[in-house]
């Protein structure tokens, strides 16, 4: 971006929901003296050829009265700028680098696109068709792209930075710039189970203060747009595989058997984690099989049936060891207590809701306590 005004560069950002691809790309815009346009990927609008291209090519329609006729016609075509049969892709690409590369000669031009995964398919081929090609233009595309299971990966042959979770020195001045004075104790741990997180982080010491020390299921607060990324890839396996992914969350404190007795303990397979292996929501560790990320593990408890979950801790109460059998008989306890705290805090006053949420506080890490280890 720093040589825009002597010729053209892109790129990609990738990375998880949460680990602040978008504050990136609101960085580059705030810090550049060049023409900044925004283009943002929607999921409903994904099926509409060619949408984003209209969100980027449109306002620079004065420029294509010096596009060759046949690219011109193309182009406005594609747009539904004029009437007639649709053109070729790479008559509408072509046109689409020839109308930046003159809106470029006035002045450079900065392409932030946000959220790639929900750009329409054309308009995803026109821009990178445009960013494999600029090389004079004063022109800079940045993409932003989510690393997740079912999304396509950035094409190998532009730059990549790849946006990794903060550390919990990070972490604790991100905190610290938002006014929250937070023990390292229960940074740590939030740290740990967000995988550092930004969003995630700031989310669970701002909104729920108290699940950081808590020894419930809920210890971590995960937001909508971390939810919204896991909850669809979570829904297309089969129901024995979201089961057996409980499992693996859950039943990792030690005492208790290995993963594959413990599935066959519950009527479940290994081999039930197979689908969930190909989407890449476990990988092998020395360890054994774990989950991709932190994240994962609260995202499986919120889209985990209560039934589901409440029979599941039983049998790791059962399998487990005496220690074993308190904490998980404690979970169990705990998820119904939440529950109820949840309906009253939610039908009640704001009293209510504040004596709720120190009820759930105190019941969950009374004074004296230790937080419960993470299973």
């Amino acid at each position: 971006m720093a040589s825009v005004a002597a010729g053209g560069s892109a790129g990609f950002i990738v990375g998880e929901a949460g680990v602040g691809k978008t504050a990136l790309l609101r960085w580059v815009a705030q810090h550049g003296d060049s023409r900044v346009v925004w283009i943002r990927g929607a999921e409903y609008e994904s099926v509409l050829p060619f949408a984003c291209a209209a969100d980027l090519l449109t306002p620079l329609r004065p420029h294509f009265a010096g596009l060759p006729a046949v690219q011109r016609r193309a182009l406005e075509t594609a747009l539904a700028l004029t009437d007639g049969p649709m053109p070729t892709s790479l008559a509408i690409c072509a046109a689409a680098l020839g109308a930046l590369a003159a809106a470029c000669d006035q002045e450079p031009l900065v392409v932030l696109v946000d959220d790639l995964q929900w750009i329409d398919p054309e308009s995803r081929q026109l821009m990178l068709f445009v960013a494999r090609r600029i090389v004079t233009e004063r022109i800079c595309i940045i993409f932003a792209l989510r690393d997740q299971p079912g999304i396509a990966p950035p094409p190998h042959d532009l730059p990549l930075l790849h946006l990794t979770g903060l550390t919990l020195a990070e972490c604790t001045d991100l905190a610290r710039r938002r006014g929250l004075a937070v023990p390292e104790r229960i940074m740590r741990e939030v740290v740990e189970s967000t995988g550092g997180n930004p969003l995630a982080v700031l989310e669970t010491l701002t909104h729920r203060p108290e699940a950081a020390t808590a020894s419930g299921t809920r210890p971590i607060t995960v937001g909508t747009s971390v939810e919204q990324a896991w909850r669809p890839v979570l829904d297309r396996l089969p129901e024995e595989t979201r089961r057996a992914l409980f499992v693996l969350a859950v039943g990792r404190l030690p005492g208790l058997p290995g993963v594959a007795d413990l599935l066959t303990a519950m009527g479940l397979s290994i081999h039930d984690l197979e689908p969930a292996e190909s989407q890449g929501l476990v990988r092998a560790s020395e360890e054994g099989l774990e989950l991709r990320h932190p994240l994962l593990r609260q995202v499986l408890i919120d889209a985990t049936a209560v039934g589901v979950r409440l029979r599941t801790y039983r049998a790791l109460a059962d399998l487990g060891g005496p220690e074993q059998r308190v904490w998980y008989l404690s979970y169990t306890a705990a998820d119904l207590i939440l529950r109820a705290l949840d309906v009253l805090g939610a039908h009640g006053s704001e009293r209510n809701r504040q004596e709720s949420a120190q009820l759930g506080t105190g019941w969950l890490a009374p004074s004296g306590t230790t937080t419960a280890p993470r299973c």
